[in-house]
Parts: structure tokens; sequence; C-alpha cells
């Protein structure tokens, strides 16, 4: 959870210069130019590694039922 709110300060740190001035001087700051908001390109990239890893998540059927060959990799039943 600290790791968390961690990131969410980091972000709102990284932006708070831009987020403080007015609506007329955000399209002149430098860090804003090539996108709406400095933190822009760190949220599209971790939009993109959350949606990644949430279609990870259907490869554990996939191993178990449809590819035998991955089925053979490990035995889940270590994990507990």
């Amino acid at each position: 959870m600290a790791g968390a709110w961690a990131v969410v300060l980091v972000i709102a740190g990284y932006g708070l210069n831009y987020y403080t001035l007015s609506a007329a001087q955000r399209p002149f700051f430098a860090q804003g130019t090539n996108s709406s908001a400095p933190a822009a390109a760190l949220a599209s990239t971790s939009a993109c590694s959350a949606v990644l890893m949430f279609f990870l998540i259907y490869l554990y059927p996939l191993r178990k039922k449809k590819w035998g060959w991955l089925g053979r990799m490990g035995n889940s039943r270590q994990l507990a």
C-alpha cells in the first residue's frame, strides 16, 4: 500500500508545476508541449503495462487446457 502512495506522490510531484499554472499558461509550459500533461508519457506507459499484465492472466487456462507442453512446465501445487 505504501508503494502505491509513493507512485501517486511521485506523479503528483512531477506534474505539480504544470497543474498549478493557469489554463492560459499551460499550453506554453515546456514539459507539456508534446502532451496534455507532463505525466502523460508515464501514465500511458503504466496503462499499457497494466493491460498487458491483465491479458497475461488468460495464459493460465491456456496452459492448463490447450497447450499441453506448457502444462508440464510446472506444478501449481508447489506454490501453496
